[in-house]
């Protein structure tokens, strides 16, 4: 064979190579892999939660289910062998299964087998017997005899440090507690969760466990056969999946959370309990006030029969008997008003609302109660401005409330005061409010938070008391009157026997009526009590109800914005298709001809490896764009938009949507970066499906940023001629749309406005412009690195 005829053979086979690399490049996301052999996997016997087998043997636990998750969302089919730890430890690094589902990361680990990205974390502690000093790092446990799991991350972290004492391996997690528990070695080394969690399953005692050590901490991966470059890379693109749609969460909570059941029960059961024990106190204090009542009725008795022989002893008798009686009479009072005063806490619970006030934005924000307390409905009785709630105090007291807020320093920072608002139907509200003001670096005022509770009852009930108690006054100086006309009527003893026995029914009839209300206020306190245990039975299910469909709507909105994504990339992918397509085509039409020479070769080659970087980037932004964020950083506002823009330029190509950028500043902004860009996709796409469903003919989007005193601002403008004026108030609202259920679903706007001013403190706006609508985000600026 010649060398033009061996040239001719490699070109041949270079162009077949190249175009079945672009096929299978083409058609990578629709293959399927039920025709794949199925990975081999390696579960432990007892490495609770994360890894076990369960009664029947099967393997269970955190780890075993979350890779069951990520090969279903990946099309993968796993076969699951549970076994020792060191056997199969040995067997990834042999290369006879291909996964471990929990393997903490170690720098010797690294050269032996390939990681995952991290699903879990936890950090290890020291195991030693009840009555022993606890070790609160590996310096502190220097020479003494320390018992790990074999292979363990632990036993591995030891021999890397070159640990200063003796390493003990055992096969099992309670075999190594039993030992430390008999006193045959120092301490047990392993994670502190999955140590505390085998000692309850093995019912081990006389072992405690010491604070987590700072000296490592354990990142758990997958653990992949070394050199499988696809698997790792297929495992992290199902766990970005897995965070991302809310699955890894409920898998977490399952395993990893433990939630004592009587815990959310424990501050009402308290509240129950201490209202209980007043009560029974109260009865006790009135039982025993009954009998000495009674006693003291005995000696009047008595005083009164030797008054029958003289008058002056009679008198005497009489004028103690008064006091007597006034005393009990202010003491009784005392006990009413006691009594009114807890029947009007347990009132205030029930009449009560939080509150909180940002002055920058005039936005207030209340708890639901607040409806009902001040006579407001809808959205106005939990979203309000300061300036609407300053117009409902009253007149008298309105300059009186404002002094109060002026009066508020960084210094003197809380509050309490009581004043009047009007309701809406014309009545007034006494609120009793105490709360506590936020300032800035600057002084300024930044937020105010606190309590308001309807006190109006009470001060009526106040009123009463002081009426009652004039009138009980009025009634015991009447009474000392007719005391004092009876002694002088009284002429002999037989007058002052029957006075006696007259005060003696009145005094009985008295304390006949005492219990009878005692008995009735003892019924009423136990009724408020039952009504105010209902009451937090239910407010608490209704917490619980809006925080399921808070998570619904998190949820919809993240499939809803995945699912465009995936079409958005599928728009992308189409036309460098195509052109790789026709550049291969063309390599086998020109091939022979003058035309094909190794320029031509170059430039076709270079042409076709630029558009498979490009489609490799969509790809990369695309799983930038749904990485889950955990903390806030500092980002800029422009590249934020410019990836967004990446990833919708199909969208807003094909219908000739021109976009217009306007750049004022490019200020930095501290929070979610991905949920932002998750904003400006949902507002850039609602403004694209406009301007095609109303047929403009230029259509035009206009995006500026800039910067407005300590705010970063977005404006986001379409020229379809804006939303209508009825409609315009509800577009952020929960599963509006205009679009009809087969378009929309409702719920961007409102997530896009959650993540705004939820999320990031900031404030998202909507008005109609000259041209059409305008969306308006505006966020404080962050720190700029």
């Amino acid at each position: 064979m010649n060398s033009a005829e061996w040239n001719d053979r490699v070109l041949r086979r270079g162009f077949r190579a190249l175009a079945t690399l672009v096929a299978l490049f083409a058609f990578a996301i629709s293959a399927s892999a039920a025709d794949a052999p199925a990975i081999r996997v390696g579960s432990e016997l007892d490495f609770r939660p994360y890894c076990f087998t369960d009664k029947d043997g099967q393997p269970t636990g955190f780890g075993v289910e979350l890779l069951r998750t990520v090969a279903d969302k990946m099309g993968l089919r796993l076969q699951i062998t549970p076994g020792p730890w060191d056997e199969q430890w040995a067997d990834l690094v042999a290369g006879r299964i291909d996964v471990l589902p929990v393997v903490a990361r170690t720098s010797g680990r690294e050269p032996l087998v390939d990681f995952s990205l991290p699903h879990t974390e936890t950090y290890d502690a020291f195991f030693v017997r009840e009555g022993q000093p606890a070790f609160p790092n590996l310096a502190a446990a220097a020479g003494k005899q320390i018992v790990v799991l074999r292979e363990d991350a632990a036993h591995h972290q030891l021999v890397e440090r070159k640990f200063a004492g003796q390493v003990i391996p055992v096969e099992s997690i309670p075999d190594g507690l039993r030992l430390v528990a008999a006193g045959r070695h120092d301490a047990f080394l392993c994670s502190k969760m999955i140590g505390l969690l085998e000692m309850r399953a093995a019912g081990i005692r006389g072992v405690t466990s010491g604070p987590p050590i700072p000296d490592y901490k354990r990142v758990f991966s997958f653990g992949v056969r070394k050199g499988n470059a696809e698997l790792v890379e297929k495992l992290n693109q199902g766990l970005l999946i897995v965070k991302t749609d809310g699955t890894y969460e409920q898998i977490y909570r399952r395993w990893l959370t433990v939630e004592d059941p009587w815990s959310k029960w424990l501050p009402y059961f308290k509240v129950v309990v201490v209202g209980l024990l007043v009560l029974a106190g109260l009865v006790v204090v009135l039982q025993w006030l009954v009998r000495r009542r009674t006693r003291e009725l005995k000696r009047a008795t008595v005083a009164m029969e030797a008054e029958v022989a003289e008058r002056r002893h009679a008198q005497a008798a009489l004028q103690q008997l008064n006091a007597t009686l006034e005393q009990r009479v202010a003491e009784r009072t005392a006990e009413v008003r006691e009594s009114e005063e807890r029947m009007q806490q347990a009132l205030r619970i029930s009449r009560s609302f939080t509150f909180e006030w940002h002055p920058a934005t005039e936005k207030v924000l209340r708890s639901e109660s607040c409806g009902s307390i001040l006579g407001l409905t809808g959205n106005e009785a939990v979203n309000d401005t300061g300036q609407n709630y300053f117009h409902r105090v009253h007149p008298d007291d309105r300059a009186r409330f404002e002094q109060m807020l002026r009066d508020l320093t960084p210094a003197a920072a809380n509050y309490a005061v009581e004043y009047r608002v009007t309701r809406p139907d014309g009545s007034a509200v006494v609120l009793e409010e105490v709360g506590q003001a936020s300032f800035d670096s600057t002084g300024k005022l930044e937020r105010l938070t606190g309590v308001s509770t309807d006190i109006t009852a009470r001060k009526q009930a106040e009123e009463n008391l002081h009426k009652s108690t004039a009138d009980l006054k009025a009634a015991n100086a009447t009474l000392r009157v007719s005391r004092a006309a009876a002694m002088n009527l009284m002429k002999d003893a037989v007058e002052a026997r029957q006075a006696a026995e007259q005060a003696e029914n009145e005094l009985q009839k008295a304390n006949n009526e005492l219990e009878l209300r005692v008995a009735e206020r003892t019924r009423e306190l136990e009724k408020t009590l039952q009504d105010l245990q209902i009451e937090t039975v239910d407010r608490i299910q209704a917490v619980e109800i809006l925080r399921e469909k808070e998570q619904m709507l998190i949820q919809q909105s993240r499939q809803a914005a995945m699912g465009e994504m995936i079409g958005n990339i599928a728009h992308q992918w189409r036309q460098p298709l195509n052109t790789l397509g026709l550049f291969t085509q063309r390599l086998g039409l020109f091939y022979g001809t003058p035309r094909f020479n190794k320029e031509f070769l170059d430039s076709s080659t270079a042409k076709s490896m630029e558009i498979i970087q490009h489609m490799s980037k969509t790809i990369d932004d695309f799983r930038d764009y749904f990485k889950p964020e955990k903390d806030k950083s500092n980002f800029y506002v422009i590249e934020a938009i410019k990836s967004t823009l990446s990833l919708l330029e199909s969208n807003f190509h094909n219908p000739k949507i021109a976009i217009d950028f306007v750049e004022r500043g490019n200020p930095v902004i501290n929070g979610y970066q991905n949920e932002y860009a998750q904003v400006i996709l949902n507002i850039l796409n609602n403004a694209r499906d406009a301007v095609i469903e109303r047929g403009v003919s230029d259509p035009r989007i206009t995006i500026t940023i800039c910067c407005e005193d300590s705010r970063a601002v977005v404006t986001v403008t379409d020229n379809a001629g804006g939303i209508p004026d009825e409609v315009i108030n509800k577009v952020f609202d929960p599963y509006f749309t205009t679009k009809g259920p087969q378009v929309g679903t409702g719920i961007g706007l409102f997530m896009s406005k959650t993540i705004i001013e939820k999320n990031m403190g900031g404030r998202l706006t909507v008005r109609n412009t000259d041209t059409g609508a305008e969306f308006k985000i505006e966020v404080e600026h962050g720190t700029q690195n």
